[in-house]
């Protein structure tokens, strides 16, 4: 028998809320998941990991049914409510059956609630195959009116990001709709004056924390309109205090309430179409 999904008690010592836009759960222990909530998170996008050595389109398709059917209880049961996001990095790509893969995660985005975004899209070498790829899920955003979530690569950072863009409108997916991450200042500029929208990946090297509190400041009401964030961490050492720890540095410079929680979970809420009364 499952166990009994465990109340979310509310943190009295802030008001502070976070969805975290780009939560990969899967390498996280049950610590990790219970400090996450106890330090604010209340809500996250699971967004599928760029595991690979795949060898089959069922062995893809059970990766990612794990994440609703596993990874949404366990969360839950740590008090984290959970949307999904349903797509395929490079690395994972199996090595058979592709074309079976595409049309049946093309069925599950359309037919599944739960599934608000495709990603997480990524790049390895940014070559042809790569792209081809990702050019399939931005259209199938905008097509199933989701969210797509990319992940930039360590090079040229800011020529994918403005390729993303140009790509995401010949697909048909609206730019509001386009998340990226991680971001540095001049990424989100480009970004924001395209309508798309930057996330900080809190597990990334491009912003630490007291950075990336920098840049809220610095772009105030575009953050406020154009900003998420997720913790984006893969595996290894994993800093649960960093969305918090932003929210406090964010009320320490003085930046009102109204854009740090757009910032910390309104924008993402919006972009995944989710409701906290649900």
């Amino acid at each position: 028998m499952d166990a009994p999904e465990r109340p979310r008690v509310a943190n009295d010592r802030t008001a502070m809320r976070i969805f975290d836009a780009h939560l990969d759960s899967v390498p996280r222990d049950d610590d990790d998941l219970d400090n996450l909530s106890w330090f604010d998170t209340v809500d996250a996008l699971v967004v599928p990991g760029p595991r690979g050595g795949l060898e089959r389109a069922d062995d893809l398709l059970a990766r990612l049914d794990a994440l609703i059917d596993e990874e949404g209880p366990r969360l839950s049961r740590h008090g984290v409510r959970t949307v999904f996001a349903f797509g395929v990095h490079p690395t994972a790509r199996p090595r058979r059956a592709w074309d079976a893969a595409q049309v049946e995660i093309e069925r599950r985005v359309m037919t599944t609630p739960e599934i608000r975004a495709v990603g997480e899209i990524g790049f390895v070498t940014g070559d042809a195959d790569e792209w081809r790829l990702a050019e399939w899920q931005l259209a199938l955003a905008g097509a199933t009116g989701r969210a797509a979530v990319a992940r930039l690569p360590m090079h040229d950072r800011l020529g994918v990001a403005r390729r993303l863009v140009t790509t995401a409108a010949e697909c048909g997916l609206p730019a509001e709709r386009l998340i990226v991450g991680p971001i540095d200042y001049t990424v989100f500029r480009g970004l924001a004056d395209a309508g798309a929208t930057g996330s900080i990946h809190l597990g990334d090297d491009a912003l630490d924390v007291r950075d990336a509190a920098d840049l809220v400041a610095r772009f105030g009401s575009v953050a406020r309109r154009r900003l998420v964030i997720g913790t984006a961490t893969r595996s290894g050492p994993f800093d649960v205090l960093a969305a918090a720890r932003l929210g406090s540095l964010l009320t320490k410079r003085g930046v009102d309430d109204d854009t740090i929680d757009a910032v910390l979970y309104r924008n993402a809420a919006a972009r995944f179409r989710f409701s906290p009364d649900r």
